[in-house]
């Protein structure tokens, strides 16, 4: 019996401390099966009802009235308290008030692609049937090279650019790289052509301004403007299956027709090109470095396609408990998991389980490092690795091979 009644003075001792339960008009919690009230019944405010009075009260008095008050200037807040609330609204440092002089300074620069692709199905290329799609790309020198996407370029039998005047010109594929989804393209329009200027996005900033220029859905020149969201977003997978993926992440709005197309600095310099987007999101899109375009393009220009180098392993990332087993002070690296029997790593002996920790000096923190880094270089180029092995860091010398197709 004493159990019985201890157990009924806890079930009471704990009912009393719970919360009362909310009254029948609160509105309910946001979250899962929450329904907002209808526009209707959230609208409606009931009027506050007159209470009726038996005897009738004298009139009241009139208040005097209230001092002049100053106008109010722009840029002031009208506020009942006077002026010490009606401060002066001062705008963000570096805010700009307005992009329509960065847009008229780099738009003769933007150029709208409408490409037509051959039927590969043997049934549709029998009836004749043809596809077609749209990009965006940006002039890159007086010469008439223009950069854009490789898939919005990828398979086109006809590639139609038109300028910002409205001119329009055949283009010539130069060559593309499906490993970064970059294109070169060419026109032979030379005159009123305006290249834009190539930044550096390794000196960009989370939280710096960009604006987009592109050609969403066929409407061409249509501007969008946002920030740096994020940088070297490395676990991103495109439709195209990018291997040297070293994303910009921008709420700048992008839709498709703007892959290929510029995404600037306030500087009026070309910092990204915009790629892909997080089709289950709002203000995701991703843009791939022009630090890593100028390299490619590079390659582009003199043979038409990329060559990338090849380090002949394969890489696992860290956690703290493999660090701790490897000796490591914090789980930064990459983890050689593999050789290739014969690949360059095999023959400067790179072995299993070595951390690599530095690429020709510039910090390796993590597999995709590693993997961007050497995908990048040059076939043929010695490098110095910073290795740990079995705890004590050590240097090697290896000659990067080409990377197979």
């Amino acid at each position: 019996m004493r159990q019985i009644l201890l157990a009924i003075i806890a079930l009471l001792t704990v009912s009393a401390c719970l919360p009362d339960p909310a009254p029948p008009s609160a509105a309910p919690q946001a979250g899962r099966g929450y329904r907002p009230p209808s526009p209707a019944s959230s609208a409606q405010v009931p009027r506050r009802q007159q209470q009726p009075s038996a005897t009738p009260k004298p009139p009241v008095a009139a208040a005097p009235a209230p001092p002049d008050l100053p106008p109010v200037k722009l840029g002031q807040t009208p506020s009942p308290f006077g002026a010490q609330a009606g401060a002066p609204v001062v705008p963000i440092p570096g805010a700009p008030g307005s992009f329509a002089d960065l847009v008229q300074q780099v738009e003769q620069g933007v150029v709208y692609l409408y490409t037509t692709q051959v039927a590969t199905d043997p049934v549709a290329a029998m009836r004749g049937e043809v596809g077609s799609s749209l990009g965006t790309g940006f002039i890159v020198d007086d010469q008439g090279y223009i950069l854009t996407n490789f898939h919005v370029v990828e398979g086109a039998s006809d590639v139609r650019v038109k300028l910002h005047d409205n001119r329009e010109f055949q283009a010539t594929i130069v060559g593309g790289d499906p490993s970064t989804d970059l294109a070169l393209v060419r026109i032979s329009a030379f005159d009123g052509i305006r290249p834009i200027p190539l930044g550096d996005s390794d000196t960009t900033r989370v939280g710096d301004w960009v604006v987009a220029i592109g050609n969403p859905f066929g409407l061409s020149a249509s501007v969008t403007a946002g920030i740096i969201s994020a940088k070297q977003r490395r676990d991103v997978v495109t439709g195209g299956g990018n291997i040297f993926a070293d994303f910009l992440q921008t709420d700048t709005s992008i839709n498709p027709g703007n892959s290929g197309g510029p995404l600037i600095n306030m500087a009026g310099q070309v910092v990204g090109i915009n790629t892909a987007i997080n089709a289950k999101g709002q203000g995701i899109g991703f843009s791939i470095p022009i630090n890593l375009a100028k390299k490619i393009a590079t390659q582009l220009q003199s043979s038409g396609h990329a060559e990338h180098a090849w380090l002949g392993v394969q890489l696992a990332d860290l956690d703290p408990e493999l660090a701790m087993r490897l000796r490591l002070p914090e789980p930064k690296g990459a983890v050689v998991a593999n050789v290739v029997l014969g690949g360059p790593a095999d023959a400067s002996s790179v072995q299993r389980l070595d951390v690599v920790t530095s690429f020709e000096g510039r910090p390796i923190e993590c597999s995709a490092d590693l993997r961007i880094e050497t995908g990048t270089s040059k076939p043929g180029t010695t490098v110095n690795l910073g290795i740990v092995r079995d705890g004590a860091p050590m240097a090697v010398a290896v000659t990067l091979g080409n990377r197979p197709r």
